[in-house]
């Protein structure tokens, strides 16, 4: 009973507190305590609306930055596809002209008869694999490996050419692969023809990875800039196959010969394919 006595008073209270709030509202007497209350709801909604917004700031930064986490590792998998594409069309671009400087050489020597192989090693009989022209004179490169042997009609002694000019000969023909004598080598010689003048001599390898032009008569006509190519004389070497560039002329009025060096025309450490010479009409005479 006490109970509910209780709950009544209380709820004639708060029925009193509404309607006096009401009159109080109607007579325009609860507009500064609105005021009042509106600015202490604006002083404490600002920073908690501002932190808010800082919040949701923080949280699209973070998407953002993931995203463009995703993306960045997609554009660097696409500029390694790119690449690997610009690489592909490169070597297919190289090789596609390889073949049509070969193409060009065969349809400029009709009269021969070639054979197209890959260099698959630099160096050898002691010349370290992948080895290039360097200061120590042991390492110049004087041999390659090819990827044709006797199964392909190979011998020794066989001409070795690329569109720009002579390399060497075979020398040394296994079952699957032969070697290459480099022009530059030692022992290799090679009889030679000026062009220009029909001046004669002999192109030797120094091993250092240079030629020597020798057994040139003193009088005959020779200087820096003439073209040297293999004159057929002796059979070895078809005839009109450029060797390189005449650089430097010796003369000795004491000697019967003189001497130039010439600058190979083909830069060997650099050989991808070669064409052999299979077979070809040697030039008659004594060389």
């Amino acid at each position: 009973m006490i109970r509910l006595l209780e709950r009544s008073w209380l709820f004639l209270a708060l029925l009193g507190l509404v309607l006096a709030g009401y009159g109080l509202q109607q007579a325009g007497r609860l507009e500064p305590l609105q005021r009042a209350l509106t600015d202490v709801f604006s002083a404490v909604s600002e920073p908690l609306t501002t932190a808010a917004t800082r919040v949701n700031s923080v949280v699209e930064g973070v998407r953002r930055f993931d995203a463009l986490q995703a993306e960045n590792a997609e554009l660097r998998q696409e500029v390694a596809r790119l690449s690997v594409d610009n690489v592909r069309l490169s070597e297919a671009a190289s090789e596609n002209e390889r073949l049509r400087a070969a193409l060009g050489y065969k349809q400029a020597n009709p009269s021969l008869q070639i054979l197209g192989a890959d260099v698959i090693q630099r160096g050898a009989e002691g010349f370290a694999a992948g080895r290039v022209v360097s200061r120590d004179p042991s390492s110049y490169l004087a041999v390659l490996t090819i990827n044709l042997g006797k199964r392909d009609g190979m011998r020794d002694g066989l001409p070795v050419v690329t569109p720009e000019g002579l390399v060497g000969r075979l020398k040394g023909v296994g079952e699957r692969t032969a070697q290459v004598l480099l022009i530059t080598d030692a022992s290799s010689s090679v009889n030679a023809l000026i062009t220009r003048t029909r001046v004669t001599g002999v192109v030797q390898g120094t091993g250092e990875g240079k030629l020597l032009l020798r057994y040139v008569e003193q009088g005959a006509d020779l200087k820096p800039g003439d073209l040297v190519y293999t004159s057929g004389l002796g059979g070895a070497f078809p005839p009109l196959q450029l060797i390189g560039q005449v650089v430097a002329v010796r003369q000795k009025d004491i000697e019967l010969f003189q001497e130039a060096d010439v600058r190979p025309i083909v830069d060997f450490s650099r050989l991808e394919q070669i064409l052999v010479i299979t077979q070809f009409e040697p030039v008659k005479g004594d060389g």
